[in-house]
């Protein structure tokens, strides 16, 4: 069972029109009430031949015109909508059972907390076997608006517990790792520009295609201005990449400007920070070994990983759990570049593949993608500091000698000069000259 619940409108005669209407494909049949806050005097236009669509929008709007008629901003987004669906092969559930279930959906969203008698009004419109409408206006009874925060989570968790109750096909819960569904909007607008995917979707494998072949944010983004991809790029004051967004050509606004999606609207790991500890990992090695001058890009981190893989490590606790979690996103990466340069009959199979292989991947937990680097070209932080002749300041934090406050030890030490830049002898270095984050 799935309960999505829409953004708020302004219009509750509209959705009511819709709702006992015969809908965009004559799917609409016997359309009735079948659970509100106060049965008894319900107008019902499916029941009552006198009752109208009217009557009833000015029944569950009444106190949204009290609390405009008062001195303030007037409310406009006051109309509250979800639909609840059972699956296909759930079993039929009648009026009662319906009603039952909308009563608990709006208790658990928090528009009709149990035993308020002060909620707000809504109602519950069978129009289908399968699935119910709630609509609900957003102003309590005593004028003060509901808290809705959250609600969606609420009312998901409720539906699980539903479908046990009820014996229905039982979902599992989200993890909020998932990427955005297509619109209907998305679709229409594809399939009126002859499209095959929508832009949402076309953009995330344009992205995903273009990370093997990538070290770093600045050329991933180079490389999707190369493939045709429009990109927006947002910058510090610095110069830093501070984030970016992506449209597809030919996807215009009303306006007639280009359609921009952040990378984080496409997929929840596409995100600018998400990407840049991505492609961190594959920063070119300084260790003095043969494997210095070896190329960086994702394509040879991945087959790295896969060529050094082990099962011998240990997965648990956190640590292990995203070691693996890395390891399973090289995977998935090297599926990817693996579809770009494979034979063309074997192409197709290979990009379903990739894009299967990065739904099952999709997980709350950070993956370390540093932890599969060699050990060796990892310098530790002390030993990282120690070549630069300065002491680490978790070390003079914990020195008993400098006590526990390291600032002052750090400013009047003598340290390292800039390039091209001297200092008199026996002078302290100023605290104003420390790196930025080494306090």
């Amino acid at each position: 069972m799935i309960a999505p619940i829409k953004g708020p409108g302004s219009n509750t005669r509209g959705l009511l029109a819709y709702l006992y209407g015969p809908g965009r494909h004559d799917e609409h049949r016997d359309p009735h009430i079948v659970a509100g806050f106060a049965m008894l005097a319900m107008p019902d236009p499916g029941r009552d031949e006198s009752a109208t669509l009217s009557q009833l929008a000015r029944y569950l709007d009444e106190p949204v015109r009290l609390r405009n008629s008062e001195p303030g901003k007037k409310l406009t987004d006051h109309v509250w909508h979800c639909p609840v669906r059972a699956a296909p092969e759930d079993r039929y559930l009648s009026d009662a059972e319906w009603g039952e279930i909308a009563e608990r959906i709006v208790r658990a969203a928090g528009i009709a907390p149990k035993d308020d008698d002060l909620a707000c009004r809504w109602i519950a419109v069978r129009h289908a076997d399968d699935h119910i409408h709630i609509l609900a206006t957003t102003v309590r009874e005593d004028g003060r608006r509901p808290k809705l925060h959250n609600s969606g989570q609420r009312v998901g968790a409720e539906c699980r517990e539903i479908e046990k109750d009820y014996g229905l096909r039982q979902l599992g819960t989200g993890d909020r790792t998932a990427e955005r569904c297509p619109t209907q909007a998305e679709m229409h607008k594809a399939k009126r520009l002859g499209w095959e995917q929508t832009s949402r979707e076309w953009l995330q494998d344009r992205i995903r295609a273009a990370i093997p072949h990538a070290s770093n944010a600045e050329e991933l983004l180079a490389y999707l201005q190369a493939d045709g991809v429009e990109v927006k790029i947002r910058r510090f004051p610095s110069g830093d990449l501070q984030g970016y967004s992506v449209a597809r050509p030919g996807d215009l606004k009303a306006n007639g400007q280009p359609n921009y999606i952040p990378g984080g609207k496409i997929a929840p790991d596409l995100s600018l920070p998400k990407l840049q500890a991505l492609l961190a990992a594959s920063t070119p090695e300084e260790h003095p070994t043969a494997r210095r001058n070896k190329p960086a890009t994702r394509w040879q981190h991945a087959t790295h990983v896969l060529d050094t893989f082990t099962t011998d490590h240990d997965t648990t606790g956190d640590s292990g759990d995203a070691r693996a979690q890395a390891h399973i996103t090289a995977l998935g990466e090297l599926i990817e570049a693996t579809a770009q340069t494979a034979p063309q009959d074997l192409r197709a199979e290979l990009r379903a593949a990739a894009k299967t292989f990065a739904r099952a991947q999709r997980s709350q937990i950070r993956a370390d993608h540093e932890a599969l680097r060699p050990a060796a070209s990892r310098p530790r932080p002390c030993e990282r500091w120690q070549r630069q002749g300065r002491q680490h300041p978790r070390r003079l934090r914990r020195s008993p000698r400098l006590g526990r406050d390291p600032l002052p030890a750090l400013a009047h030490r003598q340290g390292p000069c800039p390039a091209g830049r001297s200092r008199p002898p026996n002078r302290p270095a100023p605290p104003g000259r420390l790196r930025p984050g080494r306090r």
